[in-house]
C-alpha cells in the first residue's frame, strides 16, 4: 500500500506502467492462496484502491494529474517534451554507427556535438540547458556506444534470466518477474538508479535469486591442485577493489569539499589527482583554478597553458565549463578569433547559455 500511494502521489508514468505490468504477475504467483481467502484479498483490493485515491486527492498538482501533463507534452513534440529530443539526438547517433556504436565512453562528446544539427532541423526544441552525460534510457546509452554488438551481448542476458526463470515453479517464477520488471524498467527512462548503491544492490539480489535455478555444480579433481593460488587471488582482488572503493570515496570528498569551501591550498586534491576515476575531473578543477587566479595575477604564460589545454579538451569533452574558461581565456590573451571560434561553437551547443550567447553575439557584430 505505501508502494501504491508514492506511485499515485508521484505521477511517474513508469512507476504506472510497472505496475501495470506487474500486478497482474504477483496475482498469478499468489492465485493458490488467493482463491483460498477471497475475502481477505477482496479487502486489501479495496485498500489498495482507496489509498491510490486518496493520494492522488491530496495531491491534485502532482500525481496522476502530473502523469497525464507529461504525457500531453510528449504529445506536442520537441517543444514539450526534453525527453524526445534527448532520444532522437540518440537514436541519430544509432544510426551513424549502428553496428561497432561510436566506442565505449563516447556518448558525452557525440551526443553534445550532434546538438547543434538538431536545432537547426528543430528551432524551438528543448534539451537540456547543461551538458548531457547519459540519454536517461540505459539500452539507447550502450546502443550509442557500443552498437548492434553490445545491445545483442544485452540481448542473451536478458534471454538467459527469462529461461532461468521459466524453470521455476508458478508461484516463484512470476513473483520474481513482477520484482525485477519495475527496477528494469526504471533503468530505460533515467541514470540508472541515481547512482544508488542500494538499488544496484537490490538489482544484483533479484537477478541472483531468478538465476539461481541455472546454476550447476562442476566436480574437477585438478582444481584441488590450484585450490590456494585461486584463494589467494580471489583475496588478493578483494583487497585491491575495497583499497580503490575507499580511496575514490576519500577523492570523491576532496572534491565535495573543494566546490563548498574553494579553500586556496597548493594541493586540494592529493588523493583524487592520483585516484584512475577522477584523475581527470581533478585536472579540470586545478586547471579552471590554476586559470583565474593567473588572470587575476597577470602571469599569462599559465593563461596561454590553460588556452591551449581547453582547445585540445573540447575536442573529446565539450563541457559548457570548458568552453566559457577557454573562450575567456582567449579574450584575456586578446585573441579574437579563437575566442569568437569557442564561444560560436560553444553557443551552438549550448544555446541556453547566457554568457556563451553574450560572447557569440559580440563576435558577430564585429
Amino acid at each position: 500500500m505505501v508502494s501504491v500511494f508514492v506511485i499515485s502521489s508521484s505521477g511517474s508514468r513508469v512507476a504506472l506502467l510497472a505496475l501495470v505490468l506487474s500486478l497482474p504477475l504477483m496475482l498469478i504467483s499468489r492465485w493458490r492462496w488467493i482463491k483460498q481467502d477471497k475475502k481477505r484479498w477482496l479487502v486489501i483490493a479495496l485498500l489498495i484502491a482507496s489509498v491510490a485515491g486518496v493520494s492522488h486527492i491530496h495531491e491534485k498538482n502532482r500525481g496522476m494529474s502530473n502523469a497525464m501533463n507529461k504525457i500531453t507534452a510528449m504529445n506536442a513534440g520537441f517543444s514539450g517534451s526534453v525527453r524526445l529530443g534527448m532520444y532522437s539526438i540518440a537514436l541519430d547517433l544509432i544510426k551513424d554507427k549502428p553496428w561497432m556504436g561510436h566506442g565505449i565512453g563516447s556518448f558525452v562528446r557525440v551526443w553534445q556535438l550532434a546538438k547543434p544539427a538538431f536545432y537547426a532541423r528543430h528551432p524551438t526544441a528543448r534539451l537540456p540547458e547543461k551538458r548531457v552525460g547519459h540519454p536517461h534510457n540505459e539500452l539507447i546509452y550502450w546502443l550509442v556506444e557500443g552498437g548492434v554488438v553490445m545491445a545483442f551481448s544485452l540481448a542473451l542476458v536478458a534471454l538467459v534470466t527469462l529461461l532461468s526463470l521459466w524453470r521455476l515453479p508458478v508461484s516463484r517464477r512470476y513473483a520474481y518477474m513482477a520484482l525485477l520488471i519495475p527496477i528494469a524498467l526504471h533503468t530505460q527512462v533515467e541514470l540508472p538508479f541515481y547512482i544508488s548503491s542500494l538499488h544496484w544492490f537490490l538489482f544484483l539480489f533479484l537477478l541472483f535469486m531468478a538465476l539461481t535455478p541455472s546454476a550447476t555444480v562442476y566436480s574437477a579433481p585438478y582444481l584441488s591442485k590450484i585450490q590456494s593460488p585461486l584463494q589467494i587471488s580471489a583475496l588478493s582482488l578483494f583487497v585491491i577493489g575495497a583499497a580503490f572503493l575507499v580511496h575514490s570515496m576519500a577523492s570523491s570528498l576532496e572534491i565535495k569539499h573543494y566546490l563548498q569551501h574553494r579553500l586556496a591550498k597548493t594541493t586540494p586534491f592529493p588523493r583524487g589527482v592520483n585516484n584512475p576515476y577522477f584523475s581527470q575531473r581533478v585536472s579540470e578543477h586545478m586547471m579552471r583554478s590554476l586559470l583565474f587566479i593567473s588572470m587575476k595575477a597577470g602571469i599569462k604564460k599559465n593563461v596561454r597553458n590553460y588556452a591551449d589545454w581547453g582547445e585540445k579538451t573540447l575536442k573529446y569533452n565539450p563541457h559548457i565549463v570548458i568552453y566559457k574558461s577557454t573562450a575567456m581565456a582567449f579574450e584575456y590573451l586578446q585573441e579574437a578569433d579563437k575566442q569568437c571560434a569557442i564561444a560560436t561553437e560553444g553557443n551552438a551547443v549550448y544555446p541556453m547559455d547566457k554568457m556563451l550567447k553574450k560572447m557569440a553575439k559580440q563576435c558577430r557584430l564585429q
